[in-house]
């Protein structure tokens, strides 16, 4: 982790310290998700899904915030198995003011892309399956998870940032690393749909990265929205 300073929230703090706040307590919890990283079992009968690693993550996310104090300024909504499916969202986390009001809100969504990980039957729930096929033919459309993550957080207004957490990448299983997904939007190639497999290819043809911490500082405390020239990833140091 090594980024910041421990500082702790005071009854007059300003959103900048509830960010660096917010920083520590997500750079402890990718640390803590990083031993799983890269498992391979000899005998292959076990594996590490994408959902355990997120229940991982968050359990020290809220964990930590405990320790800390915070938990009633920086709290963390796990969306139910149909609001995955229908949102493109995995959780929220909303960091909220002295007042009360709310700062900023974070829609996370989570990929493994490590070279040891393969999908499998069992990864699948097959009432998901059904499930997303139902909604899709309710909707009348195949959009991706990027781009209803996308959609969430155009209906929720400019204080919503979508974030994409990607759990290991090829050729560096331990590593953890974030991408905007307005970024993302940016990215794709405008005759093709926003398929899963973009996401690869971002990661594959960007050659620069920012931390956590200044993610923090100018992407979601101050406002800034992303550029349609700018191509970084988050590098969960």
């Amino acid at each position: 982790m090594g980024q910041n300073q421990t500082v702790y929230l005071t009854q007059d703090n300003k959103p900048d310290v509830v960010c660096e706040i917010f920083t520590q307590t997500l750079l402890h919890a990718a640390e803590k998700v990083k031993g799983y990283l890269g498992f391979q079992d000899p005998q292959q009968k076990l594996y590490v899904s994408t959902r355990t690693l997120n229940e991982v993550f968050l359990m020290s996310f809220i964990n930590f915030c405990k320790e800390k104090g915070v938990e009633d300024r920086i709290s963390t909504s796990k969306m139910t198995k149909q609001q995955e499916v229908l949102l493109g969202v995995d959780w929220i986390w909303t960091l909220t003011g002295g007042d009360k009001q709310t700062l900023f809100q974070i829609a996370v969504q989570t990929v493994q892309l490590g070279d040891t990980y393969q999908i499998r039957e069992m990864d699948h729930d097959p009432y998901e399956r059904i499930m997303e096929r139902s909604i899709t033919d309710l909707e009348g459309n195949n959009k991706s998870r990027y781009e209803k993550l996308q959609d969430f957080c155009t209906s929720i207004g400019t204080t919503c940032t979508g974030l994409v957490i990607v759990y290991g990448v090829q050729e560096r299983n331990r590593e953890i690393r974030g991408v905007l997904v307005n970024h993302l939007l940016h990215f794709k190639d405008k005759k093709l749909h926003m398929k899963e497999e973009i996401m690869l290819q971002y990661l594959k043809t960007t050659d620069f990265f920012i931390t956590v911490k200044e993610m923090m500082e100018n992407y979601i405390c101050n406002g800034k929205k992303s550029n349609s020239a700018e191509q970084v990833y988050i590098h969960f140091l």
